[in-house]
């Protein structure tokens, strides 16, 4: 199952503690709380509880880890690493639907020029 209006929401299910983020329509646990700082901060877990059921039936990708931070380099483009490979975050907008924070990006340099891009985040 894919539902269009999670896209972006950090949810977790009634009946377990994993929380996920919906990215590209699947759900991406988020591995442990070192790897939610990394990509939403240190302030209040901001998450909808949804019933279980929904959580199952949702399509799932692979974990969030702590090989996905938000990186930016030599420009304004913020990126997240993702499975390897570097997502333009398209707009301002964008980042903060998904409740990324703007305190946890890492500055890079010319090394994000290294990294192969994969589809935007939009």
């Amino acid at each position: 199952m894919s539902d269009p209006s999670f896209e972006g929401k950090h949810i977790k299910g009634d009946s377990n503690d994993a929380i996920y983020l919906v990215l590209d329509g699947k759900l991406r646990h988020v591995a442990n709380p070192a790897v939610w700082e990394a990509l939403f901060g240190t302030g209040e877990w901001k998450f909808q509880v949804v019933p279980q059921a929904l959580v199952d039936n949702f399509s799932k990708g692979a974990a969030i880890d702590q090989t996905t931070p938000l990186i930016k380099g030599d420009g304004d483009p913020v990126y997240l690493i993702d499975e390897k490979k570097k997502r333009w975050i398209s707009s301002p907008d964008v980042f903060n639907r998904y409740g990324f924070s703007w305190d946890t990006i890492k500055s890079v340099g010319s090394v994000s020029d290294l990294i192969p891009s994969g589809p935007n985040i939009n």
